[in-house]
């Protein structure tokens, strides 16, 4: 069944207008965030039939909603309309190729047979939602997990299923130090990913890791097509090549990468000594 047909549109449009384009057009950018190359800003249509406007860097390759939304303005769609509108939407289409917890076991065999090695003590689960997904792979490494949240509903979903849960996001990470770090189906939502990654490599003990995935942008562009492939609340549009970049540009040195799920391409990362 189409989009439309799921759900009232006018609604939703109504609705995410206060998050789009044209309240924020002081705010484009005209240079890529990774590359500081001029950029082209063109129009598109969202998922949810919302008008936005992107950016594709002519040098790196990477694609961006341009202009993203503000700290405060994507705290308050998380609070407000995430989980009434985007998520539920996700949940009927599948975005998943796999459950939460066989992607947990699968992300967690990985880990192991690319570090056999690794230093005990807990791990950050980043954008946790309901913690499933953390959690799977942390018992199956033999190690803690601390979640991390934005949205309040998801953080009390996941304490009433006993995860060890904080409100926060990307940009306000916990002070203490963890042995790895687990960014699942989160980077896509992050707005500042290069300051990020840069304070991500502060928060592993030495020897840590980091598992990191994005949804694809090429795989998952042929999947929903020119219009369901925008969404609103992803600021970056990811590929093989502009998330290995990154990650070696802002510190981190790339183990071993590939495909977790059809469109959910990951890397198993550490900081550069």
């Amino acid at each position: 069944m189409h989009l439309i047909e799921l759900f009232d549109q006018h609604k939703k449009v109504s609705r995410l207008k206060a998050f789009g384009v044209a309240t924020r057009q002081h705010q484009r950018l005209t240079q890529c965030p990774l590359c500081r190359t001029l950029v082209w800003t063109h129009p598109v249509t969202g998922r949810f039939l919302e008008p936005l406007s992107v950016s594709r860097c002519q040098v790196c390759q990477l694609e961006f909603l341009n202009p993203r939304m503000t700290a405060a303005e994507y705290r308050t769609f998380y609070e407000t309309t995430y989980r009434t509108i985007v998520k539920p939407t996700e949940e009927i289409l599948g975005q998943a190729q796999h459950s939460s917890q066989y992607l947990g076991h699968k992300i967690a065999e990985w880990i192991t047979r690319v570090m056999p090695e690794r230093p005990s003590g807990s791990l950050l689960d980043i954008g946790c939602g309901d913690g499933i997904i953390g959690a799977t792979i942390a018992s199956d490494l033999g190690q803690q997990v601390v979640g991390l949240d934005p949205n309040p509903q998801d953080c009390q979903q996941a304490r009433e299923q006993g995860i060890d849960i904080r409100e926060g996001s990307f940009e306000s990470l916990p002070k203490e130090n963890f042995a790895g770090i687990l960014c699942i189906r989160t980077f896509d939502h992050v707005l500042e990913p290069i300051r990020g990654l840069q304070q991500l490599a502060k928060r592993l003990v030495p020897g840590g890791w980091m598992w990191i995935d994005i949804l694809e942008t090429t795989k998952n562009r042929e999947r929903f097509g020119p219009v369901g492939f925008w969404k609103i609340d992803h600021p970056f549009y990811w590929t093989e090549q502009t998330l290995r970049q990154t990650l070696m540009c802002t510190g981190w040195r790339v183990l071993d990468h590939g495909y977790a799920s059809k469109t959910l391409y990951g890397a198993i990362c550490q900081p550069k000594a």
